[in-house]
């Protein structure tokens, strides 16, 4: 929007920019050495993440909403409001896990 005088108008933005880990995951495999009088060709430990951390200028508001949804939520699903709190908050989730190769 270009205010009077032919400059443009600022006042009101705000910086949304925002970093986050959106999911991690870590494995080890054991060494064949070890599991092979067990008769298995592979073994993978692993643990993992989604949604882990959550960097933004805005956090004291966007702690707990997803923070890619603040102009607006899906509009289908709600009211559509511009960062009411109507979103559902980011949820994080852990999975520990291991996959087995016979």
């Amino acid at each position: 929007m270009i205010a009077r005088g032919g400059f443009a108008n600022d006042r009101y933005l705000q910086n949304v920019a925002y970093c986050r880990l959106k999911n991690l995951q870590i494995g080890y495999n054991l060494p064949k050495q070890l599991i092979a009088p067990l008769k298995i060709q592979n073994i993978r430990i692993y643990v993992s993440g989604e949604n882990l951390l959550c960097f933004s200028p805005l956090y004291k508001w966007t702690r707990d909403i997803d923070v890619a949804n603040i102009y607006g939520s899906d509009k289908d699903l709600t009211d559509g409001g511009s960062g009411d709190g109507m979103n559902y908050p980011t949820l994080k989730t852990y999975n520990i896990g291991v996959s087995i190769t016979l």
